[in-house]
């Protein structure tokens, strides 16, 4: 990817967002409806089939979703419409864990992952694994990734503990994936972790490289 892709990808306006569920009318206006954004990936919406059906009836841009048969889970993403092209899925998992689809934004292809991974870090590890078969050319990811990556992404309030999927994450993103906001703000103690909706939300895409 040349700076000038990476740059013009960054400009997209992405949200990401664990709603801790997302049945109540209000609060579905409130994230889907009277939010601003050119992509919403969600994480928990604990939605079953009928609820899956009901969003998709009523969003009128594209919408992918992964839901899980217990209903724990589950992820969304939210397209709006005018703004993309050849928009298609390319895999989903049946626990609503990932969910990943491929499109086009001003004629550049890109890949979208959006994930919610494990809160066990064993199992967490085997997740990050797990999504290096998918990481391509121009490829985001997005979600809850459950771990903090570095002490700049914590308070000093929190300890930053040991977490076996922390090499796992870096080993599949070095030198192919960085922290777009980190990117732009190095050695800035502050953090992409949010209290309420939001947490520990990472948006990694592809490292830029200068054109030969």
């Amino acid at each position: 990817m040349t700076i000038a892709t990476f740059f013009h990808l960054s400009l997209m306006l992405l949200l990401s967002l664990n709603a801790r569920g997302l049945r109540r009318e209000e609060k579905v206006n409130a994230v889907i409806f009277q939010s601003h954004f050119d992509i919403l990936c969600l994480q928990e919406t604990k939605w079953g089939i009928s609820q899956e059906k009901e969003m998709s009836h009523k969003w009128k841009g594209k919408m992918f979703s992964s839901t899980s048969s217990t209903q724990a889970g589950g992820v969304a993403i939210f397209m709006r419409e005018g703004l993309f092209n050849n928009c298609h899925l390319i895999h989903k998992d049946q626990q609503g864990k990932f969910i990943i689809i491929d499109f086009f934004y001003n004629n550049i292809s890109c890949r979208l992952i959006n994930i919610h991974a494990p809160n066990i870090d064993t199992h967490r590890k085997r997740f990050f694994i797990g999504l290096r078969q998918w990481i391509v050319t121009n490829c985001i990811i997005i979600g809850d990734f459950n771990i903090t990556l570095t002490k700049s992404d914590i308070s000093n309030n929190c300890t930053f503990s040991e977490d076996y999927s922390r090499n796992t994450l870096f080993d599949i993103t070095q030198n192919s994936l960085v922290d777009i906001w980190r990117f732009f703000h190095p050695g800035k103690k502050q953090f992409t972790r949010k209290q309420n909706w939001l947490s520990n939300i990472y948006i990694l895409m592809d490292q830029p490289q200068e054109p030969k």
